[in-house]
């Protein structure tokens, strides 16, 4: 799962709405540290979902 997709997963299921997410850009690409966890991707997600909030 992309940065992007998982923000969206997580708005979605917030209930929020769908045109706040044309404002979400995220650069950079995971792994940022070796891991067997996406734990960039999910940092970057939740980050991403509360500045939008």
């Amino acid at each position: 799962m992309t940065p992007a997709g998982a923000t969206a997963a997580l708005w979605h299921r917030a209930g929020l709405p769908a045109e706040a997410l044309g404002w979400l850009q995220l650069t950079g690409a995971e792994p940022a540290l070796p891991s067997s966890f996406a734990v960039g991707t999910a940092a970057q997600a939740s980050i991403a979902a509360t500045a939008l909030a």
